[in-house]
């Protein structure tokens, strides 16, 4: 972007309306999960309560995937994002912290012949060993645990 032309007035203003529109944004992302864990509860109670003994788990799942084309996991993301027991933004959160080192992958397609027949066939070799992208990892960890020491003002600042 060129902001050659703007004044630091502009740059500001322009810069605190995207905050609020973001904010706008994540709040309304909130309340739809909200609204979209009710109808899960609701859906759920329902299920479970026309499924056979011993049952209700796999009608749970089968109704999730012929419904909602979701997973169970995601389904009580969602339905705890709607109880209150966590926020949008902390279960992404969460699941960030939770996500493993980078695995770096270089593979080599080679063409051969099949023994000398004229169709010929792709084979993906593994060419190099994962590597771990360490340095990523470990700024990570230190700009997540450092952001936790933050208090709200100086974040804001």
């Amino acid at each position: 972007m060129d902001f050659s032309g703007e004044s630091l007035e502009q740059l500001g203003q322009q810069a605190r309306a995207r905050i609020e529109a973001a904010d706008k944004s994540m709040e309304k992302a909130e309340n739809l999960y909200v609204s979209a864990g009710l109808y899960l509860i609701e859906a759920k109670r329902r299920v479970d309560a026309e499924a056979p003994q011993g049952g209700k788990t796999a009608a749970w799942v089968k109704y999730l995937t012929d419904h909602c084309q979701i997973g169970k996991t995601r389904a009580w993301e969602v339905m705890a994002i709607a109880k209150g027991d966590t926020t949008a933004q902390g279960l992404n959160a969460r699941k960030n912290e939770n996500r493993g080192p980078v695995v770096v992958w270089n593979f080599e397609v080679v063409m051969c012949d099949d023994k000398g027949g004229d169709e010929a066939f792709s084979r993906i070799r593994d060419k190099v060993k994962p590597k771990v992208d360490t340095d990523r990892v470990r700024l990570e960890a230190i700009v997540r645990k450092t952001a936790k020491l933050l208090t709200v003002a100086q974040l804001q600042a």
